[in-house]
């Protein structure tokens, strides 16, 4: 079997990033269990902050021109585009500087900031940097098709990052150390990658003037269209670390943080590996003018009994698996593992849907939809606080609004499906 995928050139591609990115998601599970018997959850809390702040930032590092690097003919444009990104994650970089550290230094002298959100405020420039190159130069590598470079790229940073917090936690047991370890594990697969594409990196300080305002107006429906839609993703998928950082304190969004992080990694690697595999196959049937409801229905089916028993298991033994999995301090951490699983399910279920959005060309829709669910999400997390001011009671709220909209969008996509199937059938007659 394996000597069959490694003969189909696509199949091998997918394999190959696929591996990597479950190699390094596997080495984030392994290291779970001794880093959280060393940091505390709070300790979580405020490095998964910070991980959804430059996160959030980093969606728009290259103005979303970093998706036209894969469409051009000639390599040279592609590496002009390249160039271009570098230049407006470098500016955009320089600013943040410029506006964040005065910011913070004001703040400590006016209001005593602490010395946690002090260094915070003044690593986001960094983080930002590291995290938008680093989306960049995956993206590059895909363009040149260097893909065990981006698979081995993916464990490098993954065994930096948990090594490095390890190593940290003899010096000091706190969120710095997390957070550097974050930083050092980027910057290890930064200077990585580069290393074997050099060639295409350096001088990008040299791209002309002419070069650039020509690029920037052949592309310019990415920064116009995509920008404001990605943001309000990253927004949404942000919102509960923001807010319960906000309204309750660090342990809270520390242990959601860990809850969601042990439970979507399997789901995560299934699910995107699913999503490529029905991407592929509904694509050309829909080309040809075949039907997909049956292959969109017979996936999201398959993928719900794939996840079912597991979360069945976790959500009734969670206490058992994941007190002894994660430690003493982490007692607690049940109700928060209960409460996700709901939105777990919903997340495996939606993988042919989210596909479908680029299929039918629904991304109108997509917009609407990921607005209103910023909107509910904040409400749902506020309402929780307001009225019984208890975490599990606002992550509830906002599991439940999560599975509400996901139904909503599987539903739209039925629809939508039936919809253009009958188009099609009636034009044909």
């Amino acid at each position: 079997m394996i000597r069959n995928i490694l003969k189909n050139k696509t199949l091998k591609k997918i394999f190959i990033l696929i591996f990597g990115t479950g190699f390094s998601q596997l080495l984030n599970l392994a290291f779970s269990p001794i880093l959280s018997r060393l940091y505390l959850p709070e300790h979580f809390g405020v490095a998964s902050l910070f991980l959804s702040s430059t996160a959030t930032l980093s969606v728009v590092g290259s103005l979303k021109f970093e998706q036209a690097i894969l469409l051009p003919k000639e390599n040279k444009e592609a590496k002009n585009l390249l160039h271009l990104c570098l230049i407006i994650i470098c500016s955009i970089t320089l600013i943040l500087f410029v506006l964040l550290v005065p910011t913070a230094l004001l703040l400590n002298l006016f209001s005593s900031l602490d010395s946690v959100y002090l260094f915070f405020i003044l690593l986001l420039p960094v983080g930002f940097f590291i995290n938008s190159f680093i989306q960049l130069l995956s993206i590059f590598l895909t363009r040149i098709k260097k893909y065990s470079l981006i698979s081995s790229t993916r464990i490098l940073q993954s065994s930096s990052i948990n090594i490095s917090q390890l190593s940290f936690s003899f010096i000091s047991l706190s969120s710095f150390s997390l957070i550097f370890g974050q930083i050092l594990g980027g910057l290890m697969s930064i200077l990585f990658s580069t290393f074997f594409i050099k060639e295409y990196i350096f001088g990008f300080h040299k791209l002309k003037k002419k070069i650039i305002f020509y690029l920037m107006k052949k592309y310019q429906r990415f920064p116009k269209y995509s920008i404001l839609s990605t943001l309000m993703n990253a927004l949404s998928l942000s919102v509960p670390i923001f807010l319960l950082n906000f309204f309750y304190d660090e342990s809270v969004a520390g242990y959601f943080a860990m809850s969601y992080k042990l439970l979507i990694a399997p789901v995560s690697l299934i699910g995107r590996t699913s999503k490529n595999v029905y991407f592929e196959e509904a694509s050309k049937i829909y080309r040809e003018g075949g039907r997909i409801i049956k292959i969109f229905q017979k996936q999201t089916l398959i993928l719900g009994l794939i996840i079912l028993l597991p979360l069945i298991v976790i959500f009734f033994y969670a206490k058992q698996i994941f007190t002894t999995l994660l430690g003493a301090d982490w007692n607690g951490i049940d109700l928060y593992i209960r409460a996700i699983v709901p939105l777990i399910f919903f997340i495996m279920l939606n993988g042919p849907s989210v596909a479908n959005i680029n299929i039918l060309s629904l991304q109108k829709f997509q917009f609407k939809y990921e607005v209103v669910l910023l909107v509910l999400r904040i409400l749902s997390i506020g309402i929780g606080y307001v009225l019984f001011n208890d975490p599990i009671k606002s992550i509830s709220f906002y599991v439940l609004v999560g599975c509400i909209m996901n139904s909503i969008l599987i539903l739209k996509n039925s629809i939508e499906i039936r919809k253009n199937e009958n188009s099609y059938t009636s034009s044909r007659k």
